[in-house]
């Protein structure tokens, strides 16, 4: 995919926000280091980390509380809604490819399957240098659906998402990866929403990974999981601050009215930064349940690593990018939103990593261990509740609760290092180019998909 390119405007707004940033991480580590400094001896110490213990416990409940209470108004809210099941305005389905050459034939052949009347399918070949555009030809050519294959000179995902809104005939698009297949009836459970809200500019799906069979892919299902979960408190306000790239849909008449996704190509998460335009522009945006993409997953650490890292800096610079839409406008909701982005995709992944530090430090001077233990148990029972609520409706949800004590473990402090590291580059304007990871495949995912 393409590299960045520079724009003056944005770039100074990113050295000033970066500046800002830096001080506040450095403030951070600084009360931190200020608090073991000026302990006297050992007792001093322990009461000083204690003391933070406390504070990243009383953050970690209140975070628990607000999604908790989100999810319980959320399903109340959603028990509620009627809808009429003849409103099935067509849909033009676009996905974008690069390289997609060993996915893209089981992607095209999945929508076999999707049970919705009136749907266009458009996939924009971005310059593949493999055989994407002919597989998806002759993949095209053999199945019985309304599906356009284009291809364009390599232009990045953002540019291949426009090209395939502009070349669409339908109201509504739904945008997806490459790398993914819907259920049967995703695009039924998501178009109903439109219907009674004007302003609704888009729905976000639910993300499962279908390669789940190994630990690391478990891992990463329950992340998704848990992902989600913390959007239905942002849905019952309709202000989701992320459209998933691999399900979302969208009333193209307000995606066009801001321009569709981002043109400059600054920013490595085009999802998020085209959702932060439209609820600057005063848009509603949601979620759905049950409008699901399973997605193949990174199956080795490092290609984790490279998606994770993509997705930090992206999003912070999709916020900082359109900082002065929220910051300088006139609706209230506007800079609450900022706010609650800034805390959640910035402070957030400070916290966790010094809360890492904390327990480290504290787990090494204190000899007997028992607050530490105490602490531990306090944390892994808040990632329980939040298990236990994003995996309520999951067929295998036992193993999900086992799951979540080995992430507390593992998976969940390397991701706090990984952000660390990906904010760290983002704030000191480390360069940084589109990353295309390994596919291995989803013939194997589609009869669970359908079962779904």
């Amino acid at each position: 995919m393409s590299n960045q390119q520079t724009n003056p405007e944005i770039t100074l707004r990113k050295e000033r926000y970066n500046d800002t940033f830096l001080l506040g991480t450095a403030f951070i580590f600084a009360v931190f280091l200020f608090l073991i400094v000026i302990a006297k001896n050992k007792e001093s110490v322990e009461q000083s980390l204690f003391f933070a213990l406390l504070c990243f416990s009383s953050i970690a409940f209140l975070r628990m509380l607000f999604h908790v209470s989100g999810a319980i108004i959320f399903s109340a809210l959603k028990r509620k809604q009627k809808f009429d099941p003849s409103f099935t305005p067509g849909i033009s389905i676009i996905i974008p490819a690069y390289n997609e050459g060993v996915v893209i034939k089981d992607v095209l052949k999945n929508f076999m399957y999707i049970d919705y009347p009136t749907l266009e399918i458009i996939l924009v070949d971005d310059g593949s240098s493999d055989n994407t555009f002919n597989l998806a030809k002759d993949t095209a050519h053999s199945l019985n659906l309304d599906i356009k294959v284009y291809s364009k000179p390599n232009g990045g995902k953002a540019s291949a998402l426009n090209y395939g809104i502009e070349h669409s005939q339908y109201e509504y698009i739904f945008c997806m990866d490459a790398d993914s297949i819907l259920t049967t009836n995703s695009l039924r459970e998501g178009i109903k929403h439109f219907q009674n809200n004007q302003n609704l500019a888009a729905v976000a799906g639910v993300v499962k990974v279908a390669n789940d069979n190994t630990f690391l892919g478990r891992l990463q299902s329950l992340d998704y999981l848990l992902g989600h979960f913390q959007r239905k408190m942002l849905s019952v306000f309709k202000k989701v601050t992320i459209v998933p790239g691999p399900v979302g849909l969208f009333k193209k008449d307000l995606v066009l009215n801001i321009g569709g996704y981002e043109k400059e190509d600054t920013t490595f998460a085009e999802d998020t930064e085209l959702t932060l335009r439209l609820l600057a522009n005063g848009h509603d945006i949601i979620c759905e349940d049950k409008m699901i993409a399973f997605t193949e997953a990174p199956t080795i650490f490092n290609n984790l690593y490279r998606q994770r890292y993509r997705w930090t800096r992206g999003i912070f610079q999709a916020l900082v990018k359109n900082s002065q839409l929220f910051l300088g406008s006139d609706r209230p909701s506007n800079i609450l939103i900022f706010m609650y982005m800034m805390w959640e995709q910035a402070i957030i992944p400070i916290i966790d990593f010094a809360l890492l530090i904390v327990f480290v430090f504290y787990f090494l001077i204190n000899e007997t261990g028992h607050t530490y233990s105490y602490f531990f148990l306090y944390i892994f029972i808040i990632d329980f509740i939040f298990v236990f609520g994003a995996t309520l409706k999951e067929p295998k949800k036992i193993k999900y609760y086992f799951h979540s004590f080995l992430s507390r473990l593992t998976f969940t402090n390397i991701l706090s290092v990984w952000k660390m590291i990906s904010l760290l580059d983002e704030w000191t304007s480390k360069k940084m180019s589109w990353d295309k990871l390994e596919r291995n495949g989803l013939e194997n995912s589609i009869m669970e998909v359908r079962n779904s």
